[in-house]
Order: C-alpha cells, then structure tokens, then sequence
C-alpha cells in the first residue's frame, strides 16, 4: 500500500485523513461498531487487530521508501531503472530495516488489538479468560493471561529483531 503511495500521489492524499482519523480516537470506541459491521467471528478480531497495526507499518514504511538518499534515486534514473525495479532494487533494500521496525510495533499493538476485540465481544480467548477472571476474583488466571500475552508480545518483537539484525547485518558486507 505504501508503494502504491509513493507511486501515486493522489492515494497517498486520500489516505492521509483516514489514517489521522484512524489513529485519533481508542479502538474500544470503533470496535463494537465494527462487530456491527462484521458480526462475531475471528474475522471480526483480526479486522480490529488489522486495523491497529496496519497504519503504524503503512506510515513508517512510507516514510521510509520517500527519503531514500538522492544517490540511490540518481544511480536508478541513470540506469533508467523502471519504477517497480527502482522499488525493489533501491528503495526496498534502504526502507527494509525500518519496514521490520514499524513491523514489531504494529504486531505488538495486534495483539493487543485481539485482546480488545475480546473484551468487546467475549466468547473465546485471552480476552475471554481476563473478563471472566476478573469477574470472580481470580488473580491467579489473570496473572497468567498477562503473562502469556507478555510471552507473545516478546516472542514477535524477538523473532522480528533476529530478522532485523540479519537485514543489517547482510547490509553492511
């Protein structure tokens, strides 16, 4: 999405204010709407945890393949590079370690966005047991929900900084 931005600058306007939009109130006030719109469902929960890490990811990335340094844009236009070549071989490579950056971030906030869906709409999942946890008192079973949601949260920001560091590290041979 963010390279069809790049290539037309009329998306990238008409983005602009849906994404300001999406990021200006709390998930909790759109997702009942959203359970609305969709129903219940899994559908429904990765819909709002889409939404929660789709537009950290599309701006960083975005960003990122704009300020690709003037001598890889020069190096490109004298190779009479095509546009999507010029994406893959120059901006790609340059915008990748910030790309997988936004990525542990936005993953992060997905799974915190799933556990939203959950609490709104209580059927399945950590969310569930939280609810149902708090409910009755339960201390131990929220300790755990939170501590499997902070083993999940890590091991996506882990396995995401290891393909990271080997981006880097492929980079600076």
């Amino acid at each position: 999405m963010s390279v069809l931005a790049l290539r037309f600058k009329m998306m990238e306007i008409l983005f602009a204010p849906i994404i300001a939009i999406s990021q200006s109130f709390p998930l909790q006030a759109i997702a009942p709407l959203i359970i609305i719109l969709l129903g219940t469902g899994f559908h429904t929960k990765t819909s709002i945890a889409f939404v929660i890490a789709f537009f950290p990811i599309y701006g960083a990335f975005l960003t990122s393949i704009k300020t690709t340094p003037s001598n890889i844009l020069a190096h490109l236009a004298i190779c009479h590079t095509s546009f999507t070549r010029g994406v893959r071989y120059g901006r790609l490579p340059y915008a990748l370690p910030a790309l997988i950056s936004a990525a542990k971030v936005g993953f992060t906030l997905a799974v915190l966005g799933a556990v939203v869906a959950e609490f709104i709409h209580p059927d399945k999942g950590l969310g569930y047991l939280i609810l149902v946890a708090q409910s009755s008192y339960n201390v131990e079973v929220i300790y755990v929900c939170v501590l499997l949601l902070i083993m999940q949260g890590i091991a996506v920001y882990g396995g995401l900084s290891v393909l990271e560091n080997k981006i880097i590290r492929n980079r600076t041979r």
